[in-house]
């Protein structure tokens, strides 16, 4: 959400996803396993926010541990990019 605060560490040869100071799991407990692919990509936003989620921006990640078409692939997304909600 906008305004959380986000980091990438590296641990072994994946890097985990750091979201207000917790490390970030899918919905089964498991922590995300972010490639260089994705690394390269998300820090990007991190360097150009500082670590914050701007406003009006989501970071949207799907359940896979390894990532998926997601935000580790295409970035943060607008708010007005989003047509619904998956329940």
């Amino acid at each position: 959400m906008p305004g959380d605060t986000f980091h990438l560490v590296k641990e072994g040869n994946v890097w985990q996803l750091i979201v207000n100071g917790k490390v970030l799991t899918n919905t089964q407990g498991i922590k995300y396993q972010l490639d260089e692919q994705a690394h390269r990509m998300l820090s990007l936003y991190e360097n150009d926010y500082r670590g914050v989620i701007p406003p009006g921006a989501l970071l949207i990640l799907g359940n896979s541990p390894e990532g998926s078409l997601d935000s580790t692939r295409f970035g943060l997304v607008d708010k007005s990019d989003i047509l619904g909600k998956v329940e």
